[in-house]
């Protein structure tokens, strides 16, 4: 089970879009900062093992999954 870490940076589930920076969380709420220095909040959510992701909700839903985070995808 795999959760998000403050400070830490993780991918999307399509490599061609930049990672997004950990910079607060609670027990349901992120706030993330992208590579441009814009900031923005996503709702965490967990899969069937216990991980968390979050999708980047202000994006038309055909883009959500493209947009959709892991904490399993973290960048090293």
């Amino acid at each position: 089970m795999k959760q998000f870490e403050v400070g830490k940076s993780y991918e999307p589930s399509d490599s061609g879009f930049p990672p997004v920076t950990i910079m607060k969380r609670t027990a349901k709420m992120i706030l993330v900062r992208g590579e441009a220095g814009n900031c923005w909040r996503m709702r965490i959510r967990t899969d069937e093992d216990g991980n968390e992701y979050m999708t980047d909700s202000s994006v038309p839903v055909k883009w959500r999954d493209v947009l959709t985070y892991s904490a399993k995808w973290e960048v090293r």
